[in-house]
């Protein structure tokens, strides 16, 4: 007989029967006990516990976390603000080595390890594992929430599908990333993939979909919004009571670029933005109107843009004053 987490025979430490008589009816207590107690049983229970906790307290990390000196736990904590910062403010990891030999010029104490950016990568994955971990407690303390989606394209030209949640913390609405996912294919079913795969990383099966999804929001293209086959058509086949709602900025843009094709006198902004054009992507243009400015000795302010939000802005104020 072996044990189940050593995987050795209790009788190997001591060489007592590990049961009583010949019929083996009666295990002996204390040859258990003796087992327990010996180096190699305490070190595979050590090992066995940090596999399925290995960032507990009682895990090796814990442990040794907890060992460690205080001044190396400061030094740790700077590291890992750094590689916050560079994550959150989109830089690459290569920056850390830069900030950590700058860091060491203004006279702060880093020590000598962890100075590379894959340390930094390692950093920000574990930075990450925590802010999953705390959105997985709210998201199954939440009753309801709803889910957002959006596509884009990334630098290697892969569609890759955004999508967030919205949920009520203290009786008010909260907005999170859960996850992008890449797109095999951008058709309907794809993209409802991607969102049914997206929210698993933080604990959300589809079980939960079907009980706690009440929203889907989205832009107003086809693929999303489709009568029989678009994402929300989809969804609401999981999700009876699903509401889905076409975005309100995305609707009133198109709301707006409507009226400059209607109203005359909004027409006039096409041509502003052709001039925009003009004197942002040519720096010889640009200098050139300054050079003028200069002749006039006039201020001449360069045309504003006409897209997105400030055609918006551009409608509401002629619709207000006229």
């Amino acid at each position: 007989m072996y044990c189940k987490i050593c995987r050795s025979c209790p009788t190997q430490a001591r060489g007592n029967s590990l049961v009583h008589g010949v019929t083996g009816d009666k295990v002996r207590l204390k040859t258990i006990k003796e087992h327990v107690a010996t180096a190699l049983h305490k070190s595979a229970a050590e090992a066995l516990q940090a596999r399925e906790d290995p960032g507990g307290g009682g895990g090796v990390v814990g442990v040794a976390f907890d060992r460690m000196d205080a001044a190396v736990q400061e030094k740790l904590v700077k590291l890992f603000n750094i590689a916050y910062l560079i994550a959150k403010e989109e830089q690459p990891f290569t920056l850390f080595p830069k900030l950590m030999t700058l860091h060491k010029t203004n006279g702060l104490d880093l020590g000598s390890t962890y100075h590379n950016n894959v340390a930094c990568n390692t950093f920000v994955e574990v930075i990450a594992s925590c802010f999953i971990e705390d959105l997985k407690e709210e998201l199954q303390a939440a009753r309801f929430f709803s889910v957002m989606s959006d596509s884009s394209v990334d630098h290697s030209v892969k569609d890759q599908e955004m999508i967030y949640c919205t949920y009520l913390v203290d009786g008010k609405p909260v907005n999170r990333l859960i996850q992008i996912v890449t797109l095999d294919h951008a058709h309907s079913q794809g993209i409802l993939d991607a969102i049914l795969k997206g929210p698993k990383v933080v604990g959300v099966q589809e079980e939960d979909l079907k009980l706690r999804l009440v929203g889907f929001g989205c832009d107003g293209a086809s693929v999303m919004l489709g009568l029989n086959n678009g994402v929300a058509a989809r969804l609401k086949h999981l999700c009876p009571s699903l509401v889905a709602i076409w975005c309100v900025a995305h609707r009133l843009e198109l709301t707006a670029l409507d009226c400059l094709k209607v109203l005359p006198q909004l027409k006039e902004l096409n041509k502003l933005r052709v001039i925009h054009k003009h004197y942002t992507v040519s720096s010889k243009a640009s200098r050139e109107l300054e050079e003028i400015s200069k002749a006039m000795e006039v201020s001449i302010l360069r045309p504003g843009n006409t897209e997105g939000i400030n055609i918006i802005k551009i409608c509401l104020l002629y619709f207000i004053f006229n």
